[in-house]
């Protein structure tokens, strides 16, 4: 009879990857905007950035003083909803980080995150809790076995899948699908900058913005605490681009 430890790992880290890879929908990525491919790529924190470098492209948010950023004339004809939500919660001189946290944007964002679950392109809530329990509890137990001197390469051999499960992003394979095919529509260079913003995060800010991004903080800070994790893709770009005077 197998080690139970071994069996209730191995068992543990299948329920895992049936969580992880469970059939979830799938939506067109003609559908989706800047803002919701941002958060699909970053989370909460890129989707805010995007949508002030939308704004600053139609040359109504500047920035102030490091790290910060204000409106600078009125809201421009056209723009998205999440456009329309950043430019009203900016008051006076803010950080990217300081817009996240204000509850028009955070409702914003969490309409944002639903969309993205509903598409199947993020998994539910409750299929992400279940994944991370699922994955501590083998990681603890093949932690505590080792501890008892059980046999250390199927151990080990666990504890390093679970860890590589633990760190895959909350993107489903739909979503992963949704960003390379957006990827491939739009490369480096191209026109759009604000669905390059939302694709490639910082390499496009920095070659079409550069000033803005740096002065206004657009560049500093990690991801997000509920950011579906990745970055952007790896893509280089050439220097130059859109900046607003």
């Amino acid at each position: 009879m197998g080690d139970p430890y071994l069996v209730t790992v191995a068992t543990a880290l299948a329920l895992a990857v049936v969580t992880r890879v469970a059939r979830g929908g799938w939506q067109a990525v003609a559908e989706h905007r800047p803002a919701a491919v941002a958060y699909l790529r970053r989370g909460a924190r890129a989707t805010v950035v995007t949508a002030l470098a939308e704004l600053h492209l139609r040359r109504a948010v500047v920035a102030a003083r490091q790290g910060t950023v204000r409106r600078d004339g009125s809201l421009p004809r056209g723009a998205d909803p999440a456009e329309r939500i950043v430019f009203g919660a900016l008051h006076g001189s803010m950080s990217p980080r300081s817009l996240v946290q204000r509850p028009p944007v955070r409702r914003m964002l969490a309409g944002l995150r639903g969309d993205l679950v509903s598409s199947g392109a993020l998994l539910p809530a409750w299929r992400w809790v279940v994944l991370r329990l699922l994955l501590l509890a083998a990681i603890a137990l093949a932690a505590l076995r080792l501890g008892q001197g059980g046999p250390v390469p199927p151990l080990a051999c666990a504890i390093a899948v679970a860890v590589v499960l633990w760190l895959v992003p909350r993107r489903t394979f739909a979503g992963r699908r949704t960003l390379r095919a957006l990827r491939a529509r739009h490369p480096p260079g191209g026109r759009d900058v604000g669905m390059l913003v939302a694709l490639y995060g910082k390499p496009a800010l920095l070659a079409s913005m550069p000033r803005f991004a740096e002065q206004g903080g657009l560049l500093g800070g990690g991801a997000s605490d509920d950011s579906p994790g990745g970055g952007s893709g790896g893509q280089n770009f050439a220097a130059g681009g859109h900046e607003t005077p």
